[in-house]
């Protein structure tokens, strides 16, 4: 039974890890967006959308909630 319980633990702490990962791909994808945002925005003959892009991903409150509480495994 031992031997079960380790493997348990093991496998309950693996999903935790991740689920953390998990949410930490978020801020990546932000920073990304955010990144291609600029770059649109610095072009030589930028689109009205490149001019004017739409923040609600970047500006998105929950996961600039997750950036702020910066969770680490």
């Amino acid at each position: 039974m031992p031997k079960g319980e380790r493997e348990l633990m093991r496998s309950i702490d693996k999903t935790y890890e991740l689920y953390i990962y998990l949410l930490l791909v978020f801020e990546e994808l932000v920073r990304v967006a955010s990144n291609r945002i600029d770059i649109g925005k610095e072009k030589h003959f930028p689109t009205p959308e490149e001019l004017k892009p739409n923040l609600r991903f970047v500006n998105n409150r929950v996961i600039t909630q997750l950036t702020i509480i910066k969770i680490t495994p």
